[in-house]
């Protein structure tokens, strides 16, 4: 019966360790990913720092560079449709039409030139006519460096910038309608209202890819999460062992020092008791988990022999 207790003890023993040790990994691991969790997303938060300074510095030497340039081609602009005999009516009368004028057409050789060349970067040029219902109902482009963007109405997100006031415009999702993918800058100004006499605006704008400007910061984030996860899964992995060592042999250690050994001396007092030695005693040591059983035990058997006259000669008789 000894023995059966015993293994019994044992058993529980075990199975509280392995409770302990699965609630310590499991504590562990949620805490581990949480700071793995937290860590990533601080340096996704700095990286989108990083792609936002990238974009704002692009965008404000973009701006003050597309303006200088505005001023000479609208200027020349202004020259040829004055020395032209072109009038307002067959500007207006070519954009009904669709169908370019002749100073329509030069002004889109000297856009494709300089789209060519890779003026500052921009690789579509063209010139927008605000909205002017109801003959213009949306901004049109009356000339470009790419005769089939020739009377297109501008894509909304461009659209939804000029009337923000904002010079310049992130396009993170590119210009789908111009077949035109990646991270794009949308820039423009006002080329001066000598051409239509305050009737209506015009505007020089331009399209610049930042693709390869933030591949450089999106491959460097991508190689250091790599780097961190790869180091952070060995950190938790390492840790992770070293833990449940610990922890099982310090729990083990502990579980039997204060739950199974106590349990054990209790059964064995209680075996000789049953086999009829009543000179039993059972250790007790203060602030231990077992000492008030221990205690009551040793008083039970005090009780015991007092009823039944017991003391240690009769018993060795």
């Amino acid at each position: 019966m000894s023995e059966n207790i015993e293994k019994s003890q044992k058993r529980k023993g075990s199975k509280i360790l392995l409770q302990i040790t699965l609630i310590v990994l499991v504590v562990f691991l949620i805490s581990s990913g949480l700071s793995l969790f937290f860590y990533i997303s601080s340096t996704r938060e700095l990286s989108k720092k990083s792609k936002d300074k990238v974009i704002e510095t692009e965008a404000e030497n973009l701006s003050s560079g597309f303006e200088f340039v505005t001023k000479m081609v609208g200027r020349e602009m202004i020259e040829r449709f004055n020395s032209s005999a072109e009038t307002q009516a067959d500007y207006t009368n070519a954009i009904v039409t669709g169908i370019p004028t002749q100073s329509m057409l030069e002004t889109n050789k000297v856009l494709k030139e300089l789209a060519n060349e890779g003026l500052l970067g921009v690789e579509t040029l063209f010139v927008v006519i605000e909205a002017m219902p109801p003959t213009i109902p949306e901004p049109l482009i009356i000339e470009a460096s790419e005769e089939s963007l020739f009377f297109q109405e501008i894509p909304q997100s461009m659209t939804d910038i000029i009337e923000s006031g904002e010079q310049y415009g992130y396009l993170e999702e590119g210009v789908p309608e111009w077949d035109l993918e990646g991270d794009q800058l949308f820039v423009y100004y006002s080329v001066g209202d000598e051409l239509t006499q305050g009737l209506v605006k015009i505007y020089a704008a331009g399209v610049k890819s930042l693709t390869e400007d933030l591949a450089e910061i999106n491959d460097y984030y991508n190689k250091e999460t790599k780097k961190i996860n790869l180091l952070m899964g060995i950190i938790i992995l390492s840790s992770l062992v070293v833990l449940v060592i610990i922890t099982f042999f310090i729990f083990q250690y502990l579980i039997h020092v204060r739950i199974t050994k106590p349990i054990e001396e209790l059964s064995d007092a209680a075996e000789q008791v049953r086999e009829g030695d009543l000179d039993v005693e059972v250790p007790v040591t203060k602030g231990e988990e077992f000492e008030s059983l221990k205690q009551v035990f040793n008083e039970m058997l005090e009780s015991i022999r007092k009823l039944m006259g017991w003391n240690s000669e009769k018993g060795n008789e």
